[in-house]
């Protein structure tokens, strides 16, 4: 019989009982509540003492005399309470109340004994829940890429053109463009403070946005710029690694082994029936 079938019976049953879980009751962890499966009187029936084995430090843990009040009822099932003058150890033990060779009339046998552990309102560091799933890193579009830019001209036209194609609202239009400036303070390895409107929250999402048409909020962001330095760094380095993905030797090598790449799948295309 499948012990969720056997569990379910005996529920219900009249006549007998059996053990359901251990509770620890105290920090000490010597207090130990035994919860049963129904309210089928157990007092007075056990054939002998109960015994708590199976540690691997402590072997076993002697539990002391039941007394007449360790018995009774929590809204619909019977408790027994049971003492010990000291823990187990971190191994998980056995309870028993009865076996096949000294049976108990009133408890299943399957229901006689059961596994607990001392140690469960100790704390941990387990955590059960499912870790959410790892979305990968959505792929790069890159600009076409000029494996011959070597001098700020060419290196600012990268950028601009990164800009183009990774920022689909923000567009070139002058050299005095917002845009332009803040790619050019990046390129610096300045801290950027910009107002949240236009292109500036996607070319420069990284840097501190103040609210659009709020001179306060936009005073706010300054003055914490200019009062935490840790951060300022933070936000000139962070400007300064997305400028430096467009380094010439770096855009060569990117350039070249696209063009490897190409090459190698047409040559292999050129070769098929």
């Amino acid at each position: 019989m499948a012990s969720i079938n056997r569990r379910n019976l005996v529920i219900v049953s009249p006549t007998l009982n059996g053990i359901d879980f251990v509770e620890i009751a105290n920090s000490a962890q010597t207090i130990l509540v035994v919860h049963f499966l129904n309210a089928v009187p157990v007092a007075g029936t056990l054939p002998a003492p109960p015994t708590i084995t199976g540690g691997d430090t402590i072997p076993s843990v002697a539990v002391l005399p039941i007394q007449p009040h360790d018995w009774g009822i929590d809204g619909t099932h019977v408790t027994l309470t049971l003492h010990v003058n000291a823990p187990g150890d971190f191994s998980t033990y056995t309870l028993t109340l009865a076996t096949p060779s000294l049976p108990c009339p009133a408890l299943d046998t399957f229901f006689a004994t059961v596994q607990f552990s001392f140690k469960a309102l100790c704390p941990s560091d387990i955590d059960c829940e499912t870790p959410p799933p790892v979305c990968p890193p959505s792929p790069a579009t890159l600009p076409p890429i000029d494996y011959l830019s070597k001098d700020f001209l060419s290196f600012r036209q990268a950028l601009l053109d990164f800009s183009s194609v990774q920022y689909p609202g923000w567009q070139e239009r002058s050299e005095a463009d917002l845009g332009i400036v803040l790619l050019e303070a990046m390129a610096a390895g300045k801290p950027i403070v910009a107002v949240r409107a236009g292109a500036a929250p996607e070319v420069a999402a990284h840097g501190l946005l103040a609210a659009p048409d709020n001179a306060e909020s936009l005073a706010r962001a300054i003055y914490r710029l200019w009062n935490d330095r840790v951060l300022a760094a933070e936000i000139a380095q962070q400007g300064r690694r997305i400028v430096m993905q467009y380094d010439a030797p770096l855009v060569a090598r990117r350039f070249l082994e696209a063009a490897a790449g190409n090459t190698l799948n047409a040559s292999a295309a050129s070769r098929q029936p």
